[in-house]
């Protein structure tokens, strides 16, 4: 007969925390498409989103929002570009790698 055993953290392994991540953006002129005007005139409108901003955040239980590994990236022409994996990978490695 084999007996079971139930392994806890050992004094010097690493302790592991679930964090999650969390992503939102804004866009110009994505607001309200109403609007008041006279009759027989059309709405002046933008053709598109000409820039944004993107915010990268993670949520921690324990530590609730991580502030410090925040990361906003203003995007569209004229701005640092779009957000991408690359950009990802280094806010995690900046911020949650042994220093």
């Amino acid at each position: 007969m084999h007996e079971a055993h139930v392994v806890g953290p050992q004094p010097d392994s690493p302790h592991y925390m679930l964090v999650a991540h969390d992503e939102s953006t804004a866009q110009a002129n994505d607001g309200k498409k109403a609007s008041w005007i006279k009759d027989g005139e059309q709405p002046i409108r933008k053709k598109g989103p000409s820039w944004g901003i993107h915010q990268s955040d993670f949520i921690c239980l324990t530590h609730r929002w991580l502030a410090d590994a925040s990361e906003t990236l203003e995007y569209g022409k004229n701005h640092k570009g779009f957000w991408n994996g690359s950009l990802f990978l280094k806010q995690v490695g900046f911020h949650f790698t042994s220093k």
